[in-house]
């Protein structure tokens, strides 16, 4: 059985994909800072000096996927070092431990569309120009750097993912989770920007699924894959789901400023993706509906 090792597997990519992948038979291992086990097997790690190497002396995985560190463009604005160790450092940590163990792992880094920033061009092809605007955007950059040093000088099969606008059940943050609580809780809809803003929304159904697909392929992995649908939706469009999943008829007021850091249009290339098979299951309106579902049981 084809042994994975998820570090970062409480998280909200994370603990879905570690629950999807024992679905499809593999055997599945978490890495997480917290005592609180998500998995029957699983390590407990140091937040401030994580010990992999420790990890991969016992056990020999074909997959490691590293969903850990910081997810918050705001907090990385307050907080770059903790931004920078949790997304940056914390990665060729674990790079390092499989140069001393095993370099016929797989290693899937999960980066972000924030190291496009705002792209001059749409779609976005993995061979765009990096430009981040944001601390998180630079971290995630450095990690794919990083993760192209070992690839290239140690033969490392690594692989940055650069999922986009991820959304679904059991996310409590950004712009699903916020409108939400507003429109259940305030009197106005405050929302920033004009509203024309977009973004390329995946479910996290959709994101385990395209890394199954690319864990299970026989190909060899390019460096870097856009994890996305290929779609363009404005964030208008998505506060008006939300609202209509509600039947709410609150105002909604748009702030007309951007808050810094956050890019304006967004719309991933996925041919890449594709060649491995993929396809969107969840549609927007199908997932907002399922995610607010779950918020009303859970809040």
């Amino acid at each position: 059985m084809i042994k994975i090792l998820i570090i970062g597997s409480n998280g909200f990519i994370g603990s879905q994909l570690s629950v999807y992948l024992s679905s499809k038979g593999f055997e599945v291992y978490g890495c997480d800072i917290s005592s609180k086990k998500t998995l029957d097997k699983y390590f407990q790690v140091d937040p401030l000096n994580p010990d992999y190497l420790c990890i991969l002396k016992q056990i020999s995985f074909s997959v490691i996927i590293n969903c850990s560190g910081a997810a918050s463009v705001p907090n990385s604005f307050e907080t770059p070092v903790i931004d920078f160790n949790l997304n940056t450092n914390n990665v060729i940590k674990q790079l390092e431990a499989i140069r001393q163990t095993n370099l016929d792992s797989t290693y899937l880094n999960i980066s972000s569309a924030a190291v496009y920033g705002n792209p001059t061009e749409l779609p976005i092809k993995e061979i765009a120009v990096l430009s981040p605007v944001s601390p998180y955007g630079f971290h995630k950059l450095c990690a794919e750097t990083v993760c192209n040093e070992y690839r290239k000088l140690f033969n490392i099969n690594a692989s940055s993912l650069r999922v986009f606008s991820a959304y679904g059940t059991g996310l409590r943050k950004q712009i699903f989770y916020d409108i939400t609580q507003k429109a259940l809780n305030d009197s106005e809809i405050h929302v920033f920007g004009t509203g024309n803003e977009t973004r390329d929304y995946i479910h996290i159904k959709d994101i385990c699924h395209a890394i199954y697909l690319l864990i299970s392929s026989n190909k060899t992995l390019p460096s870097e894959i856009n994890i996305a649908n290929g779609s363009q939706i404005s964030v208008k469009t998505v506060v008006n789901e939300i609202m209509s999943v509600l039947d709410c008829k609150k105002k909604v007021v748009f702030s007309e400023h951007n808050r810094t850091g956050d890019p304006l249009f967004w719309q991933a290339d996925t041919t890449i993706l594709q060649q491995f098979g993929y396809k969107q299951t969840v549609a927007l309106k199908d997932g907002v509906r399922d995610y607010i579902e779950w918020l009303k049981t859970t809040e």
